[in-house]
């Protein structure tokens, strides 16, 4: 077993331990109370198919990958700093990246780009 399926089924398991379930044909969340929200849902492509990112998370992504600090990409999205690193806790989580400079080589090596653009996600 590879270190990114052993990620994946941590990220299954976590899914399913709070009972949220992606549904890929409309892109809409369940909660465990059964209630349906529209998320936009920002995924790395087909190098790495089962990662996908929120629509904050894929936020903080892309001005991280522009160069921008967490103060920063703080300040542009109305956040506070520690929310900022929350959401790149999560998607280092997601990915199995321990450093910053890992992670935004392996989202710039992805389709993120495009895909966030196509997702039309306001920066």
């Amino acid at each position: 077993m590879t270190h990114w399926d052993i990620m994946l089924n941590r990220l299954h398991s976590v899914n399913e331990k709070h009972k949220i379930y992606l549904k890929k044909t409309d892109q809409e969340t369940t909660s465990k109370v059964g209630t349906k929200t529209n998320i936009k849902i920002v995924s790395l492509g087909n190098k790495f198919p089962n990662i996908h990112f929120s629509k904050r998370e894929a936020q903080c992504m892309f001005y991280l990958i522009h160069g921008k600090t967490i103060k920063k990409t703080a300040e542009l999205l109305n956040l506070s700093p520690r929310t900022v690193e929350f959401y790149l806790k999560n998607i280092k989580a997601k990915t199995g990246c321990k450093k910053k400079p890992q992670l935004i080589g392996m989202v710039i090596e992805s389709d993120f780009l495009e895909n966030f653009n196509k997702q039309n996600i306001a920066v």
